[in-house]
Order: structure tokens, then C-alpha cells, then sequence
């Protein structure tokens, strides 16, 4: 039984041919830093003689490399040939890139103009699975990366609209939580009032209110001067409300 015109430009899009370009091959980390730094000669092998730097393809979208060469960028690789995520240029700016093919997936001088030569200031996980959920189309969440530094966003929303609250470096600080949306002081603060519980006390001591960590055992003690129950002061101007 064949395949309906539907199914055919699926398989189409899916394997990366939808706009006309083969994905990026993979494991060309070697190959293009010997190309790069001259030391692969036509006369090495016959793969790499007849071979040329693939720097765009698609996987579904544009995938882009940086162009490798002695004075622009000497991609670096790891002990198993793949490329390391974080890269460095020659004039030391930094980016950050996926290992099996070298497509990159987060450039703060691109995306925000920023020169970033310090390690620590270029964070590359969050960039690069989001990228290969996307590119896997996977019901996955697809991670929310601050677009300056590359951290992980502390509100995560998962595909069945609840939320996730996470570190910087992608661990999850809870389950995830339901968020309606209308909350005050939005998704962000819904987060804050997870890792931060304020919690009333029992009756015969009122003026007392516990605030406790879930990140450590830091609990702090404050006195209030009413009875009233209390409850945290959340941002209204909270960007995910």
C-alpha cells in the first residue's frame, strides 16, 4: 500500500528535505578543524580530497554553521570527535553549538549584540536541547532559555499548560504545578511561591510567621504585628502573566 500525499511530504519535512537541503552531516568536527588550521592536504585521503565544508542545511529549518577557517573559528572538539557545545571564535567571542553537527544555537553577538569572551557568561544546555526537541518534533517542553546568557528561565511551561520551576541549570526545583493564568502576579510569581512558602502558624502563637526554604535548611522567623493571615507580595508586572 503507497503512501498518501500527507504521509510523503511528512516523511519529507521530518528528514529535513521540506525546503530543499539535506540536514548538516554529522561528526565533521575532525575533519573541518584539520581543513581549518591547514593541516588537511589534498593528498590525505580521498574522503577528505573530494570533500567541501557543508555549513547550511535543514532539519525541518534553516541550520547554519559558522564558517570554519585559521582566522575565523577552529572548531573544537572532544574526545569522541563530536564538537564541544560551548565554541570559541578567534577574536574569542563565544557561541554555542550542537555537538553531532556544529549548528549553532545560540550566539549572544548575534542575537543580542552582546561580545561574550567570558566563560561562565555563555551557558549552552538550555539552547541545545531546545534545539533538539524542535528539531526531533517531539511533545516534549520545549525549553525557555534566557536570550542573553543562555541560562534556563525560571518558569518552564510544559505541553499540558502546567508549569515548571527551575534553577538556572535546568534542574526542576518541583512538580509541576497548575497556572490558569490569571493569578496574580503571574507565572513567574506562581514559581517564587513554590520555592519560598510562606506558612501560618497555629492559633496559640499568631504573631508568628515561619518563612522556610525548599532549597536548604535556611528558615527565617519574623514577627508580624497582626493576626492577620499572611501571604506573599507578588509582581503584577510579572511578563508571563
Amino acid at each position: 500500500m503507497g503512501l498518501s500525499v500527507c504521509e510523503y511530504f511528512a516523511i519529507l519535512f521530518i528528514s529535513g528535505y521540506a525546503n530543499g537541503q539535506p540536514p548538516l552531516p554529522e561528526n565533521t568536527c575532525k575533519e573541518y578543524n584539520k581543513i581549518s588550521n591547514g593541516s588537511l592536504t589534498f593528498h590525505d585521503t580521498f574522503h577528505a580530497s573530494k570533500s567541501k565544508m557543508i555549513l547550511k542545511g535543514g532539519a525541518g529549518f534553516e541550520s547554519v554553521m559558522e564558517v570554519p577557517g585559521p582566522n575565523t573559528w577552529i572548531p573544537q572538539c572532544d574526545e569522541a570527535g563530536l564538537y564541544t557545545k560551548l565554541q570559541k571564535r578567534q577574536n574569542n567571542q563565544l557561541f554555542c553549538v550542537l555537538p553531532q553537527t556544529g549548528e549553532i544555537v545560540f550566539d549572544p553577538s548575534k542575537t543580542t549584540g552582546t561580545n561574550v569572551t567570558e566563560d561562565g557568561m555563555c551557558l549552552c544546555d538550555c539552547f541545545v536541547q531546545r534545539r533538539i526537541v524542535i528539531s526531533g518534533h517531539q511533545r516534549e517542553m520545549i525549553p525557555r532559555c534566557n536570550e542573553k546568557m543562555g541560562f534556563y528561565e525560571l518558569v518552564q511551561m510544559l505541553p499540558n499548560g502546567m508549569l515548571q520551576c527551575t534553577l538556572l541549570n535546568g534542574t526542576s526545583l518541583s512538580s509541576p504545578i497548575f497556572y490558569n493564568g490569571t493569578a496574580e502576579g503571574g507565572a513567574e510569581a506562581a514559581c517564587f511561591a513554590v520555592m519560598f512558602p510562606l506558612t501560618t502558624v497555629p492559633a496559640s502563637d499568631p504573631a508568628t510567621v515561619t518563612a522556610s526554604l525548599d532549597m536548604g535548611p535556611r528558615n527565617r522567623t519574623t514577627k508580624k504585628p497582626n493576626h492577620a493571615p499572611v501571604r506573599a507580595r507578588l509582581d503584577k508586572d510579572s511578563k508571563y502573566e
